[in-house]
């Protein structure tokens, strides 16, 4: 059994660890101070790997960031909300390819107004927020608009390239045999096929 470290005293993010929680089974937890004030009981590994940074205020502040004077329904609402769940939210699916990887929004972005400011002039309609450096944050200097077959070829389970594209249409195998010797799901392979990307 590996040995226990003492994570008493550390601050991890916004959590200051207070002592180990008493009251567990199974994974070891720690009792957290958040600086809001409240306390929370967190998995050590949540704790180590960031994937809990506050007892929830963190994400609750971000979203009161967005004012209520009519913004919410403004076209890169959704786009600047699915940004903000994808780094900050863990219960979201997609938390483990951005947030979970480290992956962060910019301080000035936490502001719904200022990314307006930044990516409104060059934004039209139908187009999706796309990060140029894969593994860095959404930030102005990092951040493009493309198209969604763009976006998609782009996606960190997809490792096709137009070489393979070719090789794929041409081929007599299964689109299960061919996930499996690309590396990719099914869907990426009836998307080549099928000529939504690729093409």
């Amino acid at each position: 059994m590996a040995k226990l470290i003492d994570l008493s005293g550390l601050t991890f993010h916004n959590l200051t660890v207070l002592e180990r929680d008493s009251y567990q089974t199974g994974e070891t937890k720690w009792i957290c101070l958040c600086t809001c004030g409240k306390s929370i009981s967190v998995f050590a590994n949540n704790l180590k790997r960031g994937h809990t940074k506050s007892c929830g205020c963190l994400f609750k502040s971000i979203e009161m960031g967005v004012c209520a004077d009519g913004l919410r329904s403004h076209p890169l609402y959704q786009v600047w909300k699915t940004m903000i769940y994808r780094c900050y939210k863990p219960k979201r699916k997609e938390y483990k390819n951005y947030g979970g990887r480290g992956i962060k929004v910019c301080d000035r972005w936490l502001i719904f107004e200022n990314f307006i400011t930044d990516m409104y002039p060059t934004y039209q309609t139908g187009l999706e927020l796309d990060r140029e450096i894969n593994d860095g944050n959404y930030e102005f200097n990092n951040c493009k608009w493309v198209t969604g077959t763009i976006n998609k070829r782009k996606t960190r389970r997809t490792k096709l390239t137009q070489e393979h594209a070719d090789n794929i249409r041409t081929s007599l195998k299964s689109p299960l045999e061919l996930s499996k010797i690309y590396n990719c799901s099914r869907d990426s392979i009836y998307d080549v096929i099928n000529n939504i990307t690729w093409v």
